[in-house]
């Protein structure tokens, strides 16, 4: 009567010591192990177990064990792409794994005496001008060139594809982009990659040739240096957003990358990177932007030349701009600016 009333796992186990026959823990239900006796190891004792035999190989490969290991550890995880596939109950065991794999390798390597940064290289087949890595280091967005210096772009590539390092999104520019920016928002309802970045051209596009036989190429300059020329210079700052949906779907998809069939399906997707914001200037815009969001809206904050901020909704909305007064008194006065919401 009492073992009736004990838990099924109770039970298999007291009818596995009971058995006349020799004892095996591999004669155990699996769910002893997975969601008893698994639940008091930590991530490197899973990791250690699945070595000793197949059988615990596959065992350790159950997707509780790592959704447990995930809601348990004391390690920051890396950030995920704002998709609802990427939500906890949608994460496989494969994923949950290697995102803390990835925590306790970090945390490693940051906390060990002398520890140096290790180098990743890889092929672009373009010339890199800036980058700036999306949390989590899934995508990398890249200022590129090509090898005359004239043709410059934005490529967006994915980092942990199964083919390794996978461009999958390019556009041009008109010069070089700098002070390049990139982070996950959700614009208007859509979540995507949103890019930020400052260009420079010519006011009159009659000027463009004569600069570039009078003077140096415009975008050689440095994005620090103030150009001195006869012609005028405007400075564009433009903010690009490209849905993650289309994205993820090419990137999970088994067409080869580059073949025909590729190709074809990204001539039938919409063109990636939409345009949805653009600040003109003939004013230098200074210091990096600053993508964030005040009270759950995102924003573009640009600092332009000489004493201006400007607050800069993304999803549409009045622009907020603060004029700074000259101070001659103390001329490297450092001011604090606060939002707040209303």
């Amino acid at each position: 009567m009492l073992q009736r009333l004990l838990p099924s796992s109770i039970q298999s186990v007291l009818r596995f010591f009971s058995s006349p026959q020799k004892p095996s823990i591999q004669k155990l239900p699996d769910e002893i192990f997975v969601d008893i006796l698994f639940s008091y190891l930590e991530l490197r004792d899973i990791l250690n177990l699945r070595e000793v035999c197949r059988w615990f190989y596959d065992l350790t490969h159950h997707e509780v064990v790592w959704k447990r290991l995930l809601q348990t550890s004391p390690l920051p995880i890396p950030p995920l792409p704002p998709l609802s596939r990427y939500k906890f109950d949608n994460l496989s065991a494969i994923e949950v794994q290697t995102l803390l794999v990835r925590a306790q390798s970090l945390e490693r390597n940051w906390r060990k005496d002398g520890a140096t940064p290790g180098v990743w290289s890889f092929d672009l087949e373009y010339r890199v001008e800036e980058v700036a890595l999306l949390p989590g280091s899934k995508y990398l967005v890249a200022s590129i060139s090509d090898s005359t210096k004239r043709n410059w772009g934005i490529i967006l590539c994915v980092l942990d594809s199964r083919l390794g390092v996978k461009p999958i999104a390019k556009t041009a520019t008109k010069t070089k982009a700098f002070r390049l920016q990139a982070r996950y928002f959700t614009i208007n309802g859509t979540p995507g990659i949103t890019i930020a970045f400052v260009c420079r051209d010519w006011v009159n596009a009659a000027d463009r040739r004569k600069a570039y036989v009078a003077s140096p190429n415009i975008s050689e300059y440095s994005s620090q240096e103030r150009i001195d020329s006869r012609y005028p210079i405007k400075h564009e700052c433009r903010v690009l957003h490209v849905p993650l949906a289309p994205i993820e779907a090419l990137d999970h998809s088994s067409i080869i990358p580059g073949s025909c069939q590729y190709l074809q399906k990204t001539r039938s997707m919409s063109p990636p990177f939409h345009q949805i914001s653009l600040i003109r200037s003939r004013s230098q815009i200074l210091g990096p932007l600053v993508l964030d969001d005040f009270g759950g809206e995102p924003y573009l904050t640009v600092v332009k030349d000489p004493s201006q901020i400007i607050f800069k909704p993304l999803e549409g909305g009045h622009v907020s701009i603060i004029d700074l007064l000259p101070n001659n008194e103390y001329p490297h006065l450092v001011r604090f600016v606060t939002t707040q919401n209303r």
